[in-house]
């Protein structure tokens, strides 16, 4: 096993939803998170209230709400803000959401089939409200002295998920 720095699993994510929170509370299968003013509900995990972590969610994992489906099943983590920007990229849109009352260029970036986002309408509503689902977000503690360990990964750039990842490709 090989020891690796916090950073170096961050790097991994390729992402910029990586967002510094701080455990506000534990609860029987829930860890409360503070991140910008906003309380974020995560899976349980080991660690103590005041605990400065870095909450990773992935921008294919943040989902667009429709007002009319509000209520259609239990919503966590509801935030409400606008599109500053967005790249067009031939089958996907790459959102970049600013929340209410942020001083931030952008807090979120969203990533989006084409058909969905022309679907919801985003080509004309910037406004939107988002849901960063409980089980899609990551907490990872953010002290620098934290060491996590992987198997080795010589040539790899990104993590292996599944054991099928493992398995090098056999060209036919």
């Amino acid at each position: 096993m090989l020891a690796v720095t916090l950073h170096k699993r961050l790097a991994n994510f390729h992402t910029r939803n990586i967002l510094p929170a701080v455990v506000e509370r534990v609860e029987a299968d829930t860890l409360w998170l503070r991140w910008q003013g906003h309380v974020l509900a995560a899976p349980r995990q080991p660690l103590a209230p005041g605990t400065p972590v870095y909450l990773y969610i992935r921008p294919t994992q943040v989902l667009i709400v429709r007002p009319e489906r509000l209520t259609a099943r239990r919503r966590d983590n509801l935030l409400y803000g606008a599109i500053v920007r967005e790249i067009m990229h031939a089958e996907t849109h790459t959102l970049y959401l600013r929340l209410d009352s942020s001083p931030a260029a952008h807090d979120l970036e969203i990533t989006l089939p084409s058909y969905v986002y022309h679907r919801l309408g985003l080509d004309t509503q910037k406004r939107l409200m988002a849901e960063l689902p409980r089980q899609a977000l990551h907490v990872i503690p953010r002290h620098e002295g934290t060491v996590a360990h992987a198997p080795p990964q010589p040539d790899a750039p990104f993590t292996r998920i599944t054991p099928e990842a493992e398995k090098p490709y056999a060209w036919p």
